[in-house]
C-alpha cells in the first residue's frame, strides 16, 4: 500500500496491514526474514473490528442493554465470515462449480 492510501487509513488498521506471517513466525519481519506472507489470507485487518464489537457486546450484556444479544450475534457472524474468508485461497481450488473455482465464495 502506498503512502497516499495509508494516510487515509485508521493507525489500527494501518499497523495490521503489516503484520505478516512466515515459518512459524508472526509479527514485523525484518530484512532477514523470508518468505512472508500476509496472515489470515489478509484478513488480520478486520480482527479490530471484530474485537471492538465482542467488548461492546459483553460490556451492554453486563449492563442488560436489550441490544446486547444482536451485537453478540452479529460479532459471531463476522467471525464466521472472517474464517470463510481467511480459508478461501486454500480452498479455492477444492470446490468447483461448472468447471469454475469458487473456494468458500458460495458461503
Amino acid at each position: 500500500m502506498d503512502r497516499a492510501h495509508s494516510d487515509r487509513l485508521p493507525p489500527n488498521v494501518v499497523l495490521t496491514m503489516q503484520v505478516k506471517c512466515w515459518g512459524g513466525g508472526i509479527g514485523f519481519p525484518g530484512a532477514e526474514v523470508t518468505g512472508a506472507s500476509e496472515c489470515l489470507n489478509g484478513s488480520l485487518v478486520y480482527v479490530p473490528a471484530l474485537l471492538a464489537m465482542a467488548i461492546v457486546g459483553v460490556l451492554m450484556a453486563e449492563r442488560k442493554h436489550p441490544a446486547a444479544p444482536y451485537i453478540l450475534w452479529a460479532a459471531l457472524i463476522f467471525a464466521i465470515s472472517v474464517a470463510f474468508r481467511s480459508l478461501d485461497l486454500a480452498l479455492c481450488d477444492a470446490y468447483q462449480f461448472q468447471d469454475r473455482k469458487i473456494g468458500t465464495h458460495f458461503v
